[in-house]
C-alpha cells in the first residue's frame, strides 16, 4: 500500500470539516446524525432486546441492532412491520 495514500487517507478522516456531523446544515439531520448515529451510551434498551430476541439478533451485526433500536426509539412509530428472510422465526 502507497505510504502517501495512508497519510491523506488518515489527515481526511482526522481533519475532515463534517466529522460528527459538523459541517451539516440540515438542524434536523444535525440532530439525527449527534444524538441516534453516533450515540455510543449504552441504553437499557439493549439488554432488554439481547436477553428476549436472541434468535433474532444472531444474524445481525450488534451495532446495526442498537442503531435500529435507537431510531425505533426517537421516532416512537405506532406501528413496526418486520420483514425477515429468516424460516420459521417467531
Amino acid at each position: 500500500m502507497n505510504v502517501k495514500y495512508l497519510y491523506k487517507h488518515w489527515k481526511y478522516r482526522l481533519f475532515a470539516p463534517h466529522h460528527q456531523g459538523f459541517g451539516v446544515h440540515s438542524p434536523s439531520l444535525f440532530k439525527f446524525l449527534n444524538d441516534i448515529v453516533f450515540d455510543t451510551s449504552l441504553h437499557v434498551e439493549y439488554q432488554k432486546l439481547e436477553r428476549n430476541y436472541p434468535a433474532r439478533i444472531r444474524n445481525v451485526k450488534r451495532k446495526y441492532g442498537r442503531l435500529l433500536c435507537r431510531i425505533i426509539k426517537n421516532s416512537a412509530p405506532p406501528n413496526v412491520l418486520e420483514i425477515t428472510s429468516v424460516p420459521n422465526i417467531m
